[in-house]
């Protein structure tokens, strides 16, 4: 009977240990699938050919191809060479700022900006932000600062915003000349990585121009995972492909495709010139 008992209570442990095994793997893989369905969900936020940047095999660099300083750490927190990253940035377009009138003598540089869409602007949104997006007819500039409240246009949710050009993990710093042709500007909410580091746990890596200002653990592991963009045919709808293995079983691979089509800068500054009341 005792052996008989030992043996129920070993058969119902082990059955438990599968069990909660299993149960972890779906939480794994619900929560990769979460955070991939966020970034996808953060890119039709806008139409802009700001896209999320994929970083093969652990090699996590700023936009102008040098290493992030991740990448230089030799500790746990170094990216694992067998996972890939994803850098992605949330933006609001309708917190969008036409430029009225700029400084660009003065360092860091004077901006005069108005909400291109009254009705829907933040302002607390363009206060707290240090992260900006200036965009041009042809570029992308990523900005870094802060905004203060226009006296005499306060009525307006006008602000002077005090910026310096950076190189970050979205734009390379761009060449003076291209400064003069910002039209507008838009204050991002957070420009962040996903990576698996080298003890194989997914982190967040919050970024701020080249420094990383927060890095933390997001799931336990061990993972991999492996991405790739793609696109739907004949379309220019992007879509990111992912391939994920929890504690060394295969998952099914799954796609997270964008809903809205990418439209030109000069189209978005058309509209935002339209919508802008002086």
């Amino acid at each position: 009977m005792l052996a008989g008992i030992t043996k129920l209570v070993g058969t119902t442990v082990n059955e438990y240990i599968s069990l909660y095994n299993k149960s972890y793997e779906i939480f794994e893989i619900t929560k990769v699938d979460s955070l991939l369905s966020a970034i996808t969900r953060e890119v039709d936020e806008h139409r802009l050919l700001i896209l999320p940047r994929i970083q093969k095999f652990g090699k996590i660099t700023l936009a102008d191809g040098s290493l992030n300083p991740v990448s230089l750490r030799s500790d746990n927190l170094k990216p694992s060479i067998h996972s890939d990253a994803i850098t992605s940035v949330k933006i609001s377009a309708l917190n969008t700022l036409w430029i009225v009138d700029r400084d660009l003598s003065t360092n860091p540089l004077l901006y005069y900006v108005c909400p291109s869409f009254p009705a829907a602007f933040s302002k607390d949104i363009a206060i707290e932000a240090d992260e900006f997006i200036g965009i041009g007819t042809d570029s992308f500039v990523e900005l870094q600062g802060s905004a203060l409240e226009w006296p005499e246009k306060k009525d307006k949710d006008c602000l002077i915003l005090s910026l310096s050009a950076v190189t970050g993990m979205i734009s390379n710093l761009p060449d003076p000349d291209e400064l003069p042709f910002i039209a507008s500007i838009i204050p991002t909410q957070k420009i962040y990585t996903l990576y698996v580091d080298s003890k194989r746990r997914l982190r967040y890596l919050g970024h701020q121009g080249n420094r990383n200002i927060e890095n933390q653990p997001l799931l336990d592991g061990p993972l991999e995972l492996s991405l790739r963009f793609s696109n739907w045919p004949a379309t220019n709808f992007r879509m990111i492909k992912r391939s994920l293995k929890i504690s060394h079983k295969l998952s099914p691979t799954r796609i997270f495709p964008q809903r809205f089509a990418r439209i030109s800068n000069s189209n978005f500054l058309f509209n935002a010139a339209l919508n802008y009341e002086p």
